[in-house]
């Protein structure tokens, strides 16, 4: 049998602008030279032509910039997610290690009763950590393919308040730092929001207030605005956050250089910012190093709403 012989295929290659409008003024000139008419018309044309090619060199250089731009967003994000792997891999082995030994410890039954339980509340401490970082990893993939819904219900602000301080106070018990809470929004007051998810919400920024404070006081604040909004703040007076790294506090995958030398997933503060935004509301930061710094999650006014209790009601 002949062997067949593949077709020729043909290659179609996208004209950049730059190179069009040189074929268009190659053109038009070669044009006006076959009718002789070079003297009258052809600069008229090749003005208009040139305008036009240094609007297209113009354009092209832009576009250029904008792939250029585009391409080390790409490759930032692919350094930050490379970096991220590298730290939670350590982030991850070494609760792990600590679980691995003092269960160890334990299993041998040549520990006190004393050096047990220490060794016991070491295991659950590290269990704790390990649970925070898969659940960070977990919400962030959730929240990156679009899988987290809202669910909102009228709420009254003091049970958030109370659950979000059952979360935080044995952390800040354990540093001997005082929680003072501040409630300025009149009784019986409802917030329609996902109470779960500003639950989440208020306790990493509690948390993370916690960690980065050594003395003094961490504040929970929560009032209504100028605006008729309301505003959850968490304030601390701890080692603050330098101002050229405030810009990329959110972000995901993410470590500070100033505190880089903290255990840490860089997820919490992205996290925070996207769970916000799904609830409607804003959130920003204020920071000065070595005074403190203090977040601010705002929650729109339709959002708030009167409530009258069911004794009330019954009263009438």
């Amino acid at each position: 049998m002949d062997a067949k012989i593949p077709e020729p295929r043909l290659r179609v290659v996208e004209e950049s602008p730059v190179r069009a409008m040189m074929r268009h003024v190659m053109s038009a000139r070669r044009r006006h030279e076959s009718s002789g008419n070079m003297e009258n018309i052809s600069r008229a044309e090749m003005r208009k032509y040139i305008a036009l090619l240094m609007l297209a060199l113009q354009n092209q250089q832009a576009t250029n910039a904008e792939q250029t731009s585009r391409t080390k967003v790409a490759e930032d994000a692919n350094y930050a997610k490379s970096a991220f792997l590298a730290n939670m891999s350590h982030e991850l082995r070494t609760p792990l290690t600590a679980i691995m030994g003092f269960s160890g410890a334990l299993a041998s039954g040549e520990l006190s009763i004393a050096n047990a339980r220490q060794y016991a509340a070491n295991i659950h401490a590290s269990g704790a950590h390990l649970l925070t970082l898969i659940s960070d990893i977990l919400d962030i993939s959730a929240i990156e393919a679009g899988k987290i819904e809202m669910t909102p219900s009228p709420t009254p602000p003091n049970m958030i308040i109370q659950q979000v301080m059952s979360h935080v106070i044995p952390c800040a018990n354990a540093k001997n730092l005082p929680i003072k809470v501040i409630n300025r929004l009149p009784q019986h007051v409802l917030i329609t929001t996902d109470a779960t998810r500003l639950i989440q919400i208020l306790t990493n920024l509690a948390r993370n207030a916690i960690k980065f404070t050594e003395g003094g006081h961490i504040t929970l604040s929560v009032a209504p605005t100028p605006t008729g909004n309301i505003a959850f703040k968490i304030s601390d007076t701890g080692v603050g956050i330098p101002a050229e790294e405030l810009p990329n506090i959110f972000d995901a995958y993410t470590r500070l250089e100033s505190t880089r030398h903290i255990e840490g997933d860089g997820l919490g503060l992205a996290i925070v910012q996207q769970l916000t935004n799904l609830l409607g509301g804003t959130i920003s930061v204020e920071s000065t190093v070595g005074k403190g710094t203090t977040f601010t999650l705002e929650l729109p006014a339709a959002e708030i709403t009167a409530y009258v209790s069911a004794t009330q009601g019954m009263q009438h």
